[in-house]
């Protein structure tokens, strides 16, 4: 049954010419098998080598046995199958349901990849190496540019700003913020903030913390309330009021070990003490992401009233705070911007001194926060869909190279009585692996690029606070 070394069994072959049609060219079918087996014998060893050309001569003998049976009794009017309609399923090795074929297939071309690993290897990483730098990037364009912003409404929101012939960004004044928000019909609320750094001398070694001074309004603008205690009240944002201090849940976990009796007591901030009116929730961070933000986030709030003694005597000084408004739901924003263009006009006829030439810009958050970044992050992607177009012209050209190398195997498989779909199902099946691979090695890239990015900027935001 086994043959010699580089030889098929001619046993097999004796079998299949005598099966054969007179006429048939024998010697080309017989050569195909020889070439195919010495294939089979190089990748697989002459064991299933030999195995496969016995299956193969006896399948091929069979089937043409039942055609020059069906010819013949057909002359005769009658079929083959008419006694027995097993007859075919038994003879043919070809014939089955489309799951078994479709499973053979795929075992086939599972197992033709594995033969060839170098192809198999250049070709699944080219692919995750393409997917897995659009998948990162696209995880960065969802995150900045694409989702809303983490508020109730996020489309209500608007940054309000000065601004004049010299400078089309400025920061307002504090007396002009009180004007806007007294004055103005468009807007539902606005809240003034600005950054603020002070150190914290109890609950371990002295700490410098970064954090916000805000109006009272803030925090009911933004749908957020106190995951411990409250935020402030209209009457704590005065001058001359008891000076209160909300905490970030970072801050009271790190610094107070999450004591919930926190509240009512007083801390010091640079000097003087403050007293624990709430702690926000861990979810809760303001103001986002931006380039033009000292910092996002923040470990504390205080209200801006109490700080404001020396801003709200001057309309010329500008002290770096900036006004948030929320719309309200019948106006839109280019009437929200002609409602502030005209308290501009009134406040410059009432005050000359300061307030000629100045006007307000009205410009969403969302446009803002990202418009440093936009075009940035948008040509990373164009670039990264370029490098996967790359990656796929490179895939295309190893399985067109592949499918040129295997053009004696799928001839074969015709001459055994395949389908003419066969050989493209056949190479479908192994593109679809190699993409499901490739896909599965991409998306695992880019969660571990995802992921070393975050370690990079925690490690290196570290590194810069230690540094100041």
């Amino acid at each position: 049954m086994i043959s010699d070394p580089g030889r098929p069994s001619e046993l097999a072959k004796h079998v299949l010419r005598l099966c054969l049609p007179k006429g048939f060219r024998a010697d080309a079918l017989l050569g195909d098998l020889h070439e195919e087996y010495l294939q089979k014998e190089a990748e697989d060893g002459r064991l299933a080598a030999s195995f496969w050309y016995w299956r193969t001569s006896l399948g091929l003998g069979g089937r043409f046995l039942l055609e020059r049976a069906t010819h013949d009794r057909r002359h005769r009017g009658m079929s083959p199958f008419d006694h027995d309609p097993s007859l075919l399923s038994r003879v043919s090795p070809n014939r089955g349901s489309p799951l078994d074929s479709f499973l053979s297939d795929l075992r086939h071309a599972v197992r033709g990849l594995c033969s060839r690993p170098l192809h198999t290897a250049v070709a699944v990483l080219t692919l995750a190496v393409g997917l897995g730098a659009v998948t990162a990037i696209f995880g960065v364009v969802n995150g900045v540019l694409l989702l809303p912003l983490p508020y109730p409404g996020p489309d209500a929101l608007f940054f309000l700003e000065e601004r004049n012939a010299q400078d089309p960004s400025l920061s307002p004044s504090f007396p002009n913020f009180l004007d806007w928000r007294e004055r103005n019909g468009s807007f539902q609320e606005m809240a003034a903030f600005g950054d603020v750094k002070m150190t914290l001398t109890e609950q371990g070694d002295p700490a410098q913390l970064e954090g916000w001074v805000a109006s009272a309004s803030l925090f009911p603008l933004l749908g957020a309330e106190a995951a411990l205690g409250r935020t402030f009240l209209e009457e704590e944002d005065r001058l001359g009021a008891n000076l209160a201090v909300l905490l970030s849940h970072d801050l009271w976990k790190e610094r107070f070990e999450g004591d919930p009796e926190v509240l009512g007591r007083s801390i010091t901030l640079s000097g003087t003490p403050w007293t624990v009116v709430g702690v926000m929730g861990p979810d809760f961070s303001f103001p986002p992401p931006s380039a033009r933000f000292a910092f996002s986030g923040s470990d504390f709030w205080v209200p801006i009233g109490p700080v404001s003694g020396h801003w709200s005597q001057h309309r010329d000084l500008h002290p770096g705070i900036t006004v948030l408004g929320r719309l309200k739901e019948e106006m839109t924003a280019d009437q929200a911007r002609l409602d502030m263009e005209l308290i501009a006009q009134t406040l410059e006829n009432a005050y000359p001194d300061t307030n000629t030439g100045q006007r307000v810009s009205v410009r969403a958050v969302q446009e803002v926060t990202v418009e440093d970044v936009r075009a940035p992050i948008w040509i990373l992607q164009a670039a990264a869909g370029f490098l996967l177009f790359i990656a796929c012209l490179n895939v295309a050209s190893l399985q067109l190279a592949r499918a040129t190398d295997r053009i004696r195997e799928l001839a074969v498989r015709s001459s055994l009585g395949a389908s003419q779909s066969h050989p493209m199902r056949f190479v479908m099946l192994e593109t679809v692996f190699l993409s499901l691979v490739g896909g599965g090695l991409g998306l695992g890239l880019a969660y571990g690029a995802q992921e070393l990015y975050g370690f990079a900027s925690n490690t290196l935001g570290s590194r810069v606070d230690r540094m100041d």
